[in-house]
């Protein structure tokens, strides 16, 4: 699989689309037609994450509507092997 530029932490975002009707529907999934899912650190498996299949401004402007509602430490997001 390529390297890729941008990911949400799978695990968090189930989390959140449990209490957030809009986040999964409306904002990702638009951007992970072919479910692309990534370990970002292998010896850690909560760090399966969900690869955002659009051009990198796009998953920035995501990544940042994300951020309004929710912090890092409740959904994790990743530019390359880095959180965001």
């Amino acid at each position: 699989m390529k390297d890729f530029p941008y990911a949400i932490n799978l695990a968090d975002l189930l989390q959140a689309a449990e209490s957030d009707q809009t986040l999964f529907p409306f904002l990702i999934a638009p951007v992970v037609q072919n479910r692309l899912r990534r370990r970002i650190e292998p010896e850690y498996p909560d760090t399966e994450s969900l690869v955002l299949e659009c051009p990198p401004e796009q998953a920035e402007a995501i990544i940042e509507v994300i951020r309004l509602r929710y912090p890092a430490s409740r959904l994790r997001c990743y530019k390359g092997r880095t959180r965001r």
